[in-house]
C-alpha cells in the first residue's frame, strides 16, 4: 500500500478485525520508514483502561500519547524531555509512565499532552524530523463515549493537532463498523485525511503466502494451494492460521506433499478451535443477522442461489418477519463486516458467505433451531 506525501493530515486505515492494520503500523515505526520522520506506535489497547474495564478514560488517552511518544524519541539515542518537565536517559526505561501521570493532569489532559507534543517537536528540530503518530485501536474509544468516561471531544481534539503542527501527523486504525458512527464526533476525522481499506489479499500475495514460508520443507500442489486461498478468502490472517495447521498436519503425516486432503484435514482441525470466528459471529451484532450468517452457509450447497427476493420468503417460513427495508440494511452490516459477499447483478446477486472456512465453523460449532428460535424472539421485541 503506497502512503501519501505526509503533511498535516490524519489518514485513516479502516479493515476488520486481524486484516493486518496492526502489522502496517509496525512496519512504519522508528527512524527508517519514513525519511524526515520518526515513527511513534500507540495502541490504546495498553492504555489505562476504566475501573470496571470498559473503555478508556480521556486522561488514559493522552497519558498513553505522551508515554508512546517519550518511548520512540528514545531512539534517537539521547536523553529525551518528559511531560512531568524532567529528561529522561535514552537507555532507561522506568520513570515514563510516572512522569506521565504527573505531567498529563486529570483536570487538563488534551492541553497538557499539545504542551509536550510541542516540546516533542522543538527536541526533533535538530533532526530535522516530525513526529508521525501511530494510533492503533482508536475507535476504541467509542466504548468510552458510550461509558460517559471519554470525552467525545477527543477526535476533534486529534484533529487539532494535525491541523495546528505541520510536523506532526498521525496514522489512524478503526474497524468498519466506525464507518457506520454517524455521531458528530466522529465526523471531525472523515474528509481531514486520506482513508485507505485494508482487506483482503491478491490473488498472486496470496498464493505466495501459502508457498513462499515453507517452500524448502513442503511442496503444494497447485490444486492444494488454490483450495488453501479459497478457503480462507485470501484473508492474511485465516490464510496463516490455516498454513499453521496444514505444517503440523504434515509433520504429523511425515508429509512433505500437500494435497487437497490434507488442506481438507487441516481446516476441519482449524475450525474445531479457532476464537476468530466467534468474534466475527459476535460481531454480527444481532440474532436475525446470525440466522442469516447460517442461512447462507446451508444455501451454498443448495440448488437455489440466495438471492434478496429467496432470503425475503425464507425468514417469514421460519417465523423471522422483516421488512425489505430492515432485511438490506442487515445485509449491508454484514457486507460490511466482510462476512457476506453479492454476487454480480447480472447472475441474481447472490447472497453468499464471504470465508468458507467461517461456513464450516458455523455448521460445526452453532444449532440451526437454536438461531431461528432466538431471531424470531428478536424479531417479536423489535415488533413490541
Amino acid at each position: 500500500m503506497e502512503l501519501p506525501e505526509l503533511r498535516a493530515e490524519a489518514s485513516l486505515l479502516e479493515g476488520n478485525r486481524r486484516s493486518g492494520k496492526t502489522s502496517i503500523l509496525w512496519h512504519l515505526q522508528g527512524l527508517e520508514p519514513i525519511p524526515g520522520w520518526i515513527g511513534i506506535y500507540c495502541s490504546l489497547q495498553s492504555a489505562e483502561g476504566s475501573k470496571d474495564g470498559v473503555g478508556v478514560p480521556t486522561v488514559s488517552v493522552y497519558r498513553a500519547i505522551a508515554n508512546s511518544i517519550v518511548s520512540g524519541l528514545r531512539a534517537l539515542k539521547r536523553d529525551v524531555p518528559l511531560p512531568d518537565g524532567g529528561v529522561h536517559p535514552f537507555d532507561q526505561v522506568r520513570g515514563i509512565a510516572e512522569a506521565c501521570r504527573i505531567g498529563i493532569s486529570e483536570e487538563s489532559p488534551f492541553s497538557d499532552c499539545r504542551e509536550y507534543i510541542e516540546i516533542a517537536l522543538a527536541h526533533l528540530e535538530q533532526d530535522d524530523r516530525g513526529i508521525l503518530l501511530l494510533l492503533d485501536e482508536f475507535d476504541k474509544l467509542q466504548e468510552g463515549i458510550d461509558c460517559g468516561i471519554t470525552s467525545p471531544q477527543v477526535p476533534e481534539n486529534i484533529r487539532y493537532l494535525v491541523q495546528t503542527y505541520p510536523r506532526f501527523s498521525a496514522i489512524l486504525t478503526g474497524s468498519r463498523r466506525l464507518k457506520r458512527l454517524r455521531e458528530e464526533y466522529w465526523s471531525a476525522l472523515f474528509g481531514l485525511g486520506t482513508q485507505f481499506s485494508v482487506t483482503a489479499l491478491s490473488e498472486e500475495a496470496a498464493r505466495r503466502l501459502v508457498i513462499e514460508p515453507v517452500k524448502r520443507l513442503l511442496t503444494f500442489s497447485d490444486e492444494a494451494v488454490t483450495r488453501a486461498v479459497e478457503l480462507a478468502n485470501r484473508q492474511p490472517f485465516l490464510l496463516q492460521c490455516l498454513c499453521s495447521r496444514i505444517f503440523e498436519l504434515a509433520a504429523q503425516l511425515k508429509q512433505r506433499s500437500i494435497t487437497i486432503d490434507v488442506v481438507d484435514r487441516a481446516a476441519q482441525a482449524l475450525v474445531a478451535g479457532n476464537e476468530h470466528f466467534a468474534t466475527l459471529w459476535d460481531y454480527a451484532g444481532s440474532d436475525r443477522r446470525r440466522l442469516i450468517l447460517a442461512i447462507c452457509e446451508r444455501e451454498a450447497t443448495g440448488p437455489d442461489t440466495l438471492r434478496l427476493g429467496v432470503l425475503e420468503e425464507r425468514l417469514p417460513r421460519l417465523g423471522v418477519d422483516v421488512d425489505p427495508g430492515r432485511l438490506m440494511s442487515e445485509l449491508e452490516y454484514l457486507r460490511e463486516l466482510e462476512v457476506v459477499e453479492k454476487g454480480d447483478e447480472s447472475r441474481g446477486g447472490a447472497y453468499t458467505l464471504s470465508i468458507p472456512l467461517m461456513g464450516q465453523w458455523i455448521d460445526h460449532q452453532q444449532d440451526f433451531d437454536i438461531l431461528v428460535s432466538r431471531a424470531r424472539a428478536q424479531t417479536e421485541s423489535d415488533h413490541g
